[in-house]
């Protein structure tokens, strides 16, 4: 039986369903990446969620990814670690060349006991995606009084003063890789004279996807949260 065990992002027209199954043999898990575009679609990036066993992914060993017994690009941002220090949960992310429209293609993830030579070089940098015209912004009427926030307001702050580290509170750089890289930045909103309200605060969740050019961003997806305390 199939369980849902994250959301994943779709690059172009449709969406895109992950599905875990019991798996075999070595293999750690399968999960099924199932398009519900009609039309088949190029350079898919998927990033979700995975918990592993005690011992699935040994401390030291590395994960792969394949599609139908070819290896696939793979980021791993590992978040918790098992007793014995094997992989318990991380955030995964793949590359996938191809996925054709309505049809379901089986994602292998195994562990090696040594890690696989990386030839991916570098990271998707905040620098990037600030060289781009990125920008969202959230907005509230709060009795006729105007309050805004503005995400790269937000980022631009961070990056001058270098706060985007892992689990920072102000800018928490929660993914981080040759594949994509995600910023969680927060702030007041404030009036148009720069008051800011008491009790809102906006998280802005920006994730960025590598380009089909080495240095360049592809896609970018944002979550915005609302804080009122």
């Amino acid at each position: 039986m199939s369980t849902v065990i994250g959301a994943v992002l779709p690059v172009v027209a449709g969406s895109l369903l992950l599905l875990a199954q019991q798996a075999h043999a070595a293999t750690v898990v399968t999960d099924n990446v199932i398009s519900q575009a009609p039309r088949a679609q190029n350079n898919v990036a998927v990033t979700f969620g995975q918990v592993f066993k005690n011992g699935d992914v040994p401390r030291g060993a590395a994960l792969v990814a394949t599609v139908k017994g070819q290896p696939i690009p793979l980021q791993v941002d590992s978040k918790a670690i098992n007793p014995d220090g094997s992989l318990r949960h991380a955030v995964l992310s793949v590359a996938l060349p191809s996925l054709p429209g309505k049809e379901s293609l089986p994602l292998t993830l195994s562990a090696q006991p040594t890690p696989t030579v990386n030839t991916q070089v570098g990271t998707v940098s905040l620098a990037q995606l600030l060289a781009t015209g990125y920008d969202a912004t959230a907005s509230f009427d709060m009795g006729g009084n105007i309050y805004t926030t503005k995400a790269r307001t937000l980022l631009q702050q961070a990056h001058a003063k270098h706060t985007c580290k892992p689990w920072s509170k102000q800018c928490n750089l929660w993914l981080s890789g040759p594949l994509v890289s995600e910023w969680v930045v927060n702030g007041l909103v404030t009036a148009a004279d720069g008051t800011p309200h008491p009790d809102l605060r906006v998280y802005f969740a920006v994730r960025a996807y590598a380009g089909a050019t080495p240095g360049t961003v592809g896609d970018i997806r944002t979550d915005i949260i609302v804080e009122n305390n």
